[in-house]
């Protein structure tokens, strides 16, 4: 993400105007933390990959470094954005397990 908005903010031209986590890592805190330092203009979204029903709080760390949150993902939201059954690598293909 860092890397991103730096790549955007020396290349002029169209710019990104917002970045969004899918995560609800707090080991991600210290990116979003110079983000906000570094590109202030920018918005950062972040949405936590839970299940509507499963929700967990969210992690002070990400909501104080983010200008918008949302809690959960729906099922059909989940269903539309999978990957394919296998996703070729260089090695063997990654498979997605039944459960996904």
């Amino acid at each position: 993400m860092y890397q991103l908005a730096a790549q955007q903010h020396c290349m002029g031209g169209e710019q990104v105007e917002q970045l969004v986590l899918v995560s609800g890592d707090t080991d991600m805190t210290p990116a979003l933390e110079a983000i906000r330092a570094d590109f202030p203009y920018l918005r950062i979204g972040i949405i936590l990959p839970h299940r509507k029903g499963l929700e967990d709080r969210a992690a002070g760390s990400l909501k104080k470094n983010s200008d918008w949150m949302r809690n959960s993902i729906s099922t059909d939201e989940l269903s539309a954005h999978q990957f394919p059954e296998r996703v070729p690598t260089r090695k063997k293909p990654a498979i997605k397990p039944d459960y996904w």
